[in-house]
């Protein structure tokens, strides 16, 4: 349990803040935004790839 609580102890101490100030940056939060705006396209992308793969894998219907 201390490794834990040191490994947390030194993440916040010594990454958080740096990692922090970072994310403040407007291209990071720009990346960011354009990450989470492609999630749905990616989901609903996959979804049409399992559809087009379900009648070759169940061929026995």
């Amino acid at each position: 349990m201390d490794q834990q609580n040191g490994l947390f102890g030194f993440l916040e101490n010594h990454v958080m803040g740096p990692m922090g100030k970072l994310a403040q940056f407007k291209v990071v939060r720009a990346i960011t935004a354009a990450g989470m705006a492609a999630v749905p396209f990616t989901i609903v992308g996959s979804m049409f790839l399992v559809f087009s793969i379900l009648p070759q894998a169940f061929s026995f219907w």
